[in-house]
């Protein structure tokens, strides 16, 4: 029982630890914001990434202020929170 109670403490502790993203590492890059400063809302754009690759996105509103524009990825990366419908 007690080797059951560690493993599931380990587990949790794991688990706990993947979810532990700072907010530096969630936010967009600043070329996201960049790229679509002179374009409108749906614009096909490419921009270079966190990870110095080239990204294919489209222009959309920023959820924290409508009148901002930035570059969302076509293919967002997997583990990325699926939008909230409303």
């Amino acid at each position: 029982m007690r080797k059951i109670t560690k493993v599931c403490s380990v587990i949790l502790a794991l688990s706990a630890l993947s979810f532990s993203v700072t907010a530096e590492e969630r936010k967009p890059p600043k070329e996201a914001f960049e790229v679509c400063a002179s374009k409108v809302e749906g614009a096909a754009v490419t921009f270079k990434g966190k990870n110095g690759k080239e990204v294919s996105a489209v222009c959309k509103k920023s959820k924290n202020d409508a009148k901002v524009l930035l570059a969302v990825p076509n293919d967002k990366p997997s583990g990325e929170r699926p939008s909230k419908q409303k």
